[in-house]
């Protein structure tokens, strides 16, 4: 039997905030609508939490602020929520998702992937941006 070696425990970057289908401009602070969802769902993940932390997504407009539709917002939901199928959600993403669906202090009903879209749709049409 061996001891775990001692270690220190490195926050996880966001390297791909900016991708051709959108995203966020770290240096400009803008972020571009997604006209599509990349196959790599965290690039979007990525973008969208770059946005949130530098503090420049509106409570009542960030459909319209991350998405250049309805559609691509629809798009961005379905591949959410199975992502937990096969990927884990990092601290950083859900803070993002939870502040967007107002519910950063409340953990339950928000663990799941599947969870998390159907809220962002809920708050979504509750404050009339779809």
């Amino acid at each position: 039997m061996a001891l775990i070696t001692a270690y220190k425990h490195k926050a996880q970057t966001l390297d791909n905030i900016k991708c051709e289908a959108g995203g966020f401009n770290k240096r400009t602070k803008k972020f571009t609508p997604f006209t599509e969802i990349p196959m790599g769902m965290y690039e979007v993940l990525d973008a969208i939490t770059a946005a949130v932390e530098a503090g420049i997504v509106d409570t009542d407009t960030w459909v319209s602020q991350l998405f250049a539709g309805v559609d691509v917002f629809e798009d961005f939901l379905a591949g959410l929520a199975c992502y937990d199928e096969c990927y884990r959600v990092m601290d950083r993403w859900w803070q993002a998702l939870a502040r967007l669906a107002g519910t950063e202090h409340i953990e339950e009903g928000f663990t799941h992937t599947s969870e998390m879209a159907d809220l962002l749709r809920e708050t979504a049409d509750e404050t009339n941006q779809i």
